[in-house]
């Protein structure tokens, strides 16, 4: 990890501190010469000099064990660069479209979803794109007789098209916008190969009716009973859970601690800023080690309810990259503790 410290180290320098370039050549010191017993040791003339620099330090955490160099790809969550990653750093990411998933839905035919596909990309054989690819073709509508035969016109100008959208309008009693197909996509109906439930909405279960489609109830919401269960004489146990708004999205993690009689012995809550669910659960239970060692709690047991974070015990390649170092120390704290800390599921 030494070695992933000081590219951090060496960035800071080149971005942050403004050294110049002439001068790098003079820059001998090891990251290892700045920590001592675990700690970072900056000389005061050169915290004098750039204030910004151990700041900017204390946000890595140095190792309590001695662990092989190893460098971090710092744009997936695991730090290892796959394939895949580099073929997706290289790339450009593909337009997103709000259409895209209602399209491709299991209760919808593939048929049907690649037809409209098509129409989105103009990829429909009417006359006009066919004309494109060097096809002198009669350039007609075959329904109206009147105007050139464009996707435009064939769903949304046609008189005969405009009548079957009246039509199917004034069965649902909703105003239908032809003015894009994007806006007229809004407006679908899957019929009876669909096994989606029915949502609330009394015109959505009246248009279901009318064209007889079979109504699929939700099922009742299960109950299940959890109870909170004490643990032994002389364990303490830690509740932890996090979450976040979105994958990423603000995050935050949380945890009570009570003993063996339920007694509430004490809690933390700490704001993460934009994170994804799975690193809010692993600093739940970070933070609940750290407090647990801190007090020298040596017989602790934690419940959450992720799987992930009982795997990361078993698995430390779960652990998100930014967060490795931190947790390997974990580890080395519970070694030192009287019983390993237990890790169950709620």
């Amino acid at each position: 990890m030494r070695r992933v410290l000081f590219l951090c180290f060496y960035i800071e320098f080149n971005n942050s501190l403004q050294i110049p370039q002439h001068l790098h050549h003079f820059l001998h010191a090891k990251v290892s010469d700045f920590i001592l017993n675990h700690q970072w040791i900056v000389p005061l003339d050169l915290q004098a000099a750039y204030p910004t620099l151990l700041p900017y330090l204390n946000q890595f955490t140095i190792p309590l064990e001695d662990k092989e160099d190893k460098l971090i790809w710092i744009h997936n969550a695991h730090g290892e660069l796959t394939l895949k990653d580099a073929y997706s750093f290289f790339t450009t990411s593909g337009q997103k479209v709000s259409w895209a998933k209602s399209l491709w839905n299991i209760a919808i035919p593939p048929s049907k979803s690649f037809m409209v596909w098509r129409l989105f990309h103009h990829k429909m054989p009417t006359d006009e794109i066919l004309a494109t690819r060097g096809m002198q073709l009669p350039y007609m509508c075959c329904l109206c007789n009147k105007d050139s035969e464009t996707t435009n016109h064939l769903f949304l100008e046609c008189q005969f098209s405009l009548a079957l959208w009246n039509w199917l309008a004034a069965i649902i009693n909703h105003r239908i916008d032809v003015s894009s197909l994007s806006t007229l996509w809004q407006v679908t109906s899957v019929g009876n190969c669909t096994r989606l439930t029915a949502g609330s909405s009394i015109s959505d279960f009246e248009i279901l009716k009318f064209f007889k489609i079979e109504i699929h109830q939700s099922r009742p919401a299960k109950i299940v009973e959890v109870l909170w269960s004490p643990t032994l004489n002389g364990w303490y146990k830690c509740n932890t859970g996090g979450t976040s708004m979105g994958n990423p999205g603000p995050a935050a993690c949380a945890g009570v601690f009570r003993n063996y009689k339920g007694e509430f012995l004490g809690c933390f809550a700490k704001n993460l800023g934009i994170a994804n669910a799975l690193f809010a659960e692993i600093m739940g239970v970070i933070i609940a080690i750290e407090c647990a060692f801190e007090k020298n709690w040596k017989q602790l047991w934690l419940e959450c309810d992720s799987k992930l974070v009982v795997l990361a015990f078993k698995s430390p390649h779960v652990i998100p990259w930014q967060l490795k170092n931190r947790w390997l120390n974990c580890i080395t704290k519970i070694k030192n503790m009287i019983n390993l800390p237990l890790l169950v599921l709620l």
